[in-house]
């Protein structure tokens, strides 16, 4: 069944979302159950990197801020100021507050990718790129639909159409197109053929995004090192998709 590491490419993917949402720069070590349950304080990688951490959020974010502001208000005026997320409920997400996520590669590994995201409320999808509009793989045992940009972004519209008000999802062609143009991507998703990872990757990471990427993350020991300077230098949160071999009892 591919339920199973659907589930846990999907604690993977929320590992890096958690973090990028505290805007935490991860200490760079080998990945292990323990930074990935416990990711709010540093992040998993598995390239076999060293590097430093960098200091404590130092900026009040957008919830807090609206609490004391609310209190303020409260003290001098008849009528109290409240966070937006108080009137949407309990786990609302105001749509400001969430990741937004660009997916690189759009076919049958990328939809499991896309279902664990979909998990996640503090998380949305807002662009898509791949080379092929549509493919069909209606026949395929495995995924048995169509994949492609286009279909993507209908099904992910679809799907936060009674989320999110007005949310749409960008397609592009060229992934590097995407990464200039849509400056509101805090992180991709990398799931496309294995020879393009570590290609996909650098440029994600040099563009300042967190990056998710798929198995086998490099295809020689030259793109290796390359990716693990870049993720170095930019100090951005980074996770490979081990799904089969990250689990709490490994």
């Amino acid at each position: 069944s591919w339920d199973w590491p659907m589930k846990k490419c999907a604690s993977a993917i929320c590992s890096m979302i958690i973090l990028a949402k505290f805007n935490e720069r991860p200490k760079m070590t080998g990945i292990t159950s323990d930074n990935i349950s416990h990711n709010q304080k540093s992040t998993a990688v598995d390239l076999s990197m060293n590097g430093s951490a960098s200091g404590k959020l130092s900026q009040v974010n957008r919830r807090s801020f609206l609490k004391k502001a609310a209190t303020g208000v409260a003290a001098g005026m008849a009528f109290q100021i409240v966070p937006r997320h108080v009137l949407g409920g309990k786990g609302f997400v105001p749509p400001s507050e969430k990741i937004n996520i660009a997916m690189i590669g759009c076919g049958g590994r990328a939809r499991g990718n896309l279902k664990g995201v979909m998990q996640h409320a503090d998380a949305q999808v807002i662009a898509v790129a791949d080379p092929a509009e549509e493919t069909d793989t209606k026949n395929l045992r495995i995924y048995r639909t169509v994949n492609g940009r286009v279909p993507f972004k209908s099904e992910i519209e679809g799907y936060y159409a009674e989320k999110t008000p007005n949310h749409g999802c960008a397609e592009y062609e060229d992934f590097r197109v995407m990464l200039d143009r849509e400056k509101d991507i805090d992180a991709v998703m990398i799931s496309t053929p294995d020879h393009q990872h570590a290609h996909n990757a650098v440029h994600a990471m040099r563009s300042g995004k967190h990056c998710y990427c798929e198995k086998p993350l490099t295809h020689n020991i030259r793109e290796a090192r390359l990716v693990s300077k870049v993720a170095n230098e930019m100090q951005v949160a980074t996770q490979m998709g081990n799904q089969g071999h990250s689990r709490e009892t490994m």
